[in-house]
């Protein structure tokens, strides 16, 4: 009984440790979206423009690029263009400053304090 006991637990734990190793890995192409979706008309051909908005760390590749089907028409890519734009990116800081005080009042301890940009 005890050995039997023993090799189901070690059946178990080896089972559980051999779940990450056959877990699915993600997948390494990303799907983007477009930021917005225009649709016009050329001469007599209907178009659609789609705007993407990528991070520096994005890949343009990525981007599909397939002929789709919608309300019955058949489109396919004409172009891509890239529009570098310089922008700020933005990072809130927060730091903890200890300082002694002379009093409990927060207004005044704040008041103490010189604001930083």
């Amino acid at each position: 009984m005890k050995r039997i006991l023993t090799t189901m637990c070690a059946l178990t734990l080896l089972l559980a440790a051999s779940v990450p190793a056959l877990a699915v890995e993600p997948e390494q192409s990303a799907s983007y979206y477009p930021t917005s979706v225009e649709e016009y008309m050329e001469g007599d051909s209907p178009r659609i423009k789609k705007v993407y908005q990528l991070s520096l760390a994005d890949d343009p590749s990525q981007i599909p690029t397939e002929d789709f089907e919608r309300d019955g028409r058949l489109y396919y890519l004409l172009d891509m263009t890239r529009k570098d734009e310089v922008g700020v990116d933005i990072q809130t800081i927060t730091q903890t400053k200890t300082l002694a005080s002379e009093t409990n009042n927060m207004e005044k301890i704040l008041q103490s304090l010189e604001p930083q940009m």
